[in-house]
This record gives structure tokens, C-alpha cells and sequence, in this order.
């Protein structure tokens, strides 16, 4: 499954910006020099694909039919912890 969405962030991003995995289960993308309301498109693009996805699980051959995530957008703000920045990303998820 992680392996899906990565690779749908990586193909739905631009080639100079930044996919990576953050942690776990957490990816994240840096679209430098984008604004917010475009980085929400971006965002909206990614989880529209993600769960139109269908994974076939090689083991059993057993198709999982919907996928979802929760996607959290912020902009960078001057002068501003990129902790700060992540943790106003984080919120953005619910």
C-alpha cells in the first residue's frame, strides 16, 4: 500500500519538487515556490488518485477496492520552524 501512494505522489508532482517519506506511514511533498491554493489542488489530484486505486494483494490475490488518506496542506511562512510548519501541516489533516 505504501509503495502504491508513493508512487502516486511521485508521478503527481512536479519534477522539481520534493516527495519523501516523513515517517511511518507520513509522506510529504515540498512544492517550492507554490502557493497554497495550488499545493490543495496538488493535494485534492493525490487523494482522488490514491483512492481510485485498486492494489491486488500478491499473497492472496485479494483486491482492495478503495484506498483513502488524509492530506494536510500549509504554507511555508517567513521566519517560521520547519517543525512549526509541519505541526500547522499536521493539524490541516483533520
Amino acid at each position: 500500500m505504501l509503495r502504491l501512494v508513493a508512487k502516486i505522489l511521485r508521478e503527481d508532482i512536479r519534477e522539481q519538487d520534493l516527495a519523501v517519506r516523513y515517517g511511518g506511514e507520513e509522506l510529504m511533498s515540498v512544492l517550492p515556490g507554490t502557493n497554497l491554493e495550488v499545493c490543495a489542488g496538488a493535494a485534492e489530484r493525490i487523494r482522488r488518485r490514491i483512492s481510485g486505486a485498486r492494489l491486488t494483494l500478491r499473497s492472496t490475490s485479494h483486491e482492495i477496492s478503495s484506498v483513502t488518506v488524509s492530506v494536510g496542506v500549509a504554507q511555508f511562512r517567513l521566519a517560521e520552524s520547519m517543525e512549526s510548519m509541519i505541526t500547522r501541516c499536521d493539524a490541516a489533516l483533520y
